[in-house]
């Protein structure tokens, strides 16, 4: 009787587990049966464009040259327009140029906010400069698509400090493509008075002079820059600044020109910059005027400051140090000094 008893809930488990296996045998023999999901090749077109895409040390230049490059006789006329000489600006060795920024939106207006955009063709290349110690020339090749055709190629150039740790990945691939940008606009015939030599010799008589300059070391050199921007630090003469009657076109509040009679400051001059009003700005307000004058950012400014002068304020700033704080914001490129190489070429040389 008790045997009976012990051996019925083995029967009942022996029989639970053969449902179950074959439930499961027939979960199996469906799955089977079913049809599987198939990976759709992408089609041959598509493929090439993501291959394009992959980065390799030769430049990729796709369909460039086979697509026309189509525009309204409104937009034709937008990008012939000639430079707005205001705009223009100088590097001490002399060359003229556009800062990028006004590239951008001339290509706004002509192409089409969105409807443009320069795309890497090749990984960025590293190439020592002789004779400076952990420098490198980077250059970069760029496409101009426009409506989404390929358009135009231009190689861009930065310089890469290895020891300058304000340099960031970020600072060298933003050089890279503005100068790819200003060659682009060469390629398309945009601001091609910035490569005439005569031209910019004109534009030079009118709007600059070239001054005498004296570093702190006692040597001396000759710079050039524009009329309307404040003397150079250390400059000794060699230029006389206009006197403006009343403000310039275009020209923001508090960064007018230094007016004649006004005090060179002193190399030991300990006492802060000036802190004026609206209505009659000082130095720290004509400071940043000139910072937005320059599309240079309050986080970049204070930075500055802070590893040159050892600062946190503008109005810490030192009137000995003021005109070299003015010199370094409105030099293109970034503004720390170790990170800025100075041009040799000469105006229009560029690419």
């Amino acid at each position: 009787m008790t045997a009976r008893k012990a051996a019925a809930p083995s029967v009942a488990l022996a029989k639970r587990v053969d449902d179950r296996l074959e439930k499961l045998q027939g979960q199996i023999a469906r799955l089977r049966t079913a049809s599987k999901v198939q990976v759709i090749p992408a089609p041959a077109q598509l493929e090439r464009a993501l291959d394009a895409r992959t980065l390799t040390d030769v430049a990729q230049l796709g369909e460039l040259g086979y697509h026309p490059l189509d525009l309204t006789p409104e937009r034709e006329a937008i990008l012939s327009e000639p430079i707005d000489d205001a705009k223009v600006l100088i590097l001490p060795s002399g060359a003229v140029y556009l800062p990028h920024v006004e590239y951008t939106r001339w290509f706004n207006r002509g192409f089409g906010r969105g409807a443009w955009t320069v795309v890497p063709a090749a990984k960025p290349t590293l190439t020592p400069i002789p004779n400076a110690k952990s420098r490198f020339l980077v250059t970069q090749v760029f496409v101009l698509f426009v409506h989404g055709k390929p358009i135009a190629q231009a190689t861009g150039e930065g310089t890469y400090h290895e020891n300058n740790a304000e340099q960031t990945h970020a600072d060298v691939v933003e050089a890279l493509n503005a100068s790819a940008l200003r060659r682009l606009a060469k390629r398309l015939g945009i601001g091609l008075e910035l490569w005439d030599r005569a031209w910019g010799r004109t534009w030079q008589s009118k709007h600059a002079v070239r001054v005498k300059v004296r570093d702190k070391h006692g040597n001396e050199s000759s710079q050039w820059r524009r009329k309307a921007d404040p003397r150079l630090y250390g400059e000794q003469g060699g230029a006389r600044d206009e006197e403006p009657s009343e403000q310039r076109d275009g020209q923001v509040e508090g960064a007018t020109t230094r007016t004649r009679g006004a005090r060179e400051p002193q190399a030991t001059d300990d006492r802060t910059i000036t802190k004026g009003t609206k209505e009659k700005p000082g130095q720290v307000e004509r400071l940043w005027a000139i910072v937005k004058v320059a599309g240079r950012s309050k986080d970049e400014l204070k930075g500055y400051l802070r590893i040159k002068l050892g600062i946190e304020s503008t109005s810490d700033i030192k009137r000995r140090d003021y005109e070299q704080v003015i010199t370094d914001i409105q030099r293109p490129g970034p503004m720390m000094l170790e990170a800025v190489e100075t041009e040799r070429r000469e105006p229009g040389e560029e690419g």
